[in-house]
């Protein structure tokens, strides 16, 4: 039923239409409320998503500017890390320099040492007692092998029976020579002396007595050993000291 208010058609409350049914029924209010539920639901819905995406998108946004500043770090670590890699390795190699100098300049004063001891020792005159040893030895070398290269020509059947005889006269000889030097020598040293040395050579005589200072009585006994033992004339025979 339908009536008028204020020039408007209104409904009467409780018509239920023409099939006598009322058009606010139970059913339309449930609908209606899960209509509305849906589109709320669907708008919570977009809202979240919305908002969602908006915190993924700053995320992404931090993320990616850290990246690049882990990058620019990056970047910066790689250059410096080149820079100290370059310095280390010149220090490294200023310091194997520097050993190595080091090492060498020692070997050099090493070796300069033993030059220089070398020539000491080279330039050094011997002591008395080396002079008199080591000329004693030089002298009895000297007959050695003099001796054994005319026993060559004796043992040699190639050699005439002349070269022989002559090869023996001289090996009797210097041996001949050795023991007069040898009773000379031990006569010199009776007389007073501590150590002599006899050189001969052919006609001429030298003889080096350890004594720091001769006198001419010294020289005259000297003299006579000599040309009694050595059958040498006196103008012949040359003496000195060493001390």
């Amino acid at each position: 039923m339908i009536y008028r208010e204020n020039n408007k058609l209104i409904p009467k409350r409780g018509y239920r239409g023409k099939h006598g049914k009322n058009n606010f029924s139970k059913e339309n209010l449930i609908k209606g409320v899960k209509e509305y539920s849906i589109l709320t639901i669907s708008l919570v819905l977009v809202v979240v998503g919305y908002v969602s995406y908006l915190s993924k998108y700053q995320k992404t946004k931090e993320a990616s500017s850290e990246a690049d500043k882990v990058a620019d770090i990056g970047d910066a670590t790689l250059v410096d890390s080149k820079d100290i890699s370059k310095n280390d390795s010149s220090v490294e190699e200023d310091e194997l320099k520097k050993k190595e100098e080091e090492v060498a300049n020692k070997e050099n004063a090493k070796n300069n040492n033993e030059k220089e001891a070398e020539n000491i020792e080279t330039n050094a005159e011997p002591s008395t007692d080396e002079y008199f040893i080591s000329s004693r030895l030089e002298r009895e070398n000297m007959y050695s092998q003099t001796i054994e290269t005319y026993q060559k020509i004796l043992e040699n059947s190639n050699c005439s029976a002349e070269q022989r005889n002559e090869a023996s006269d001289k090996i009797n000889e210097i041996n001949k020579t050795k023991n007069s030097i040898m009773i000379a020598e031990n006569l010199i040293k009776t007389k007073g002396f501590e150590d002599c040395i006899v050189f001969v050579n052919a006609d001429s005589v030298s003889i080096v007595i350890k004594k720091k200072e001769l006198s001419n009585e010294d020289i005259a006994k000297i003299q006579n050993i000599a040309v009694r033992e050595l059958s040498k004339k006196i103008e012949n025979i040359h003496i000195s000291n060493k001390y």
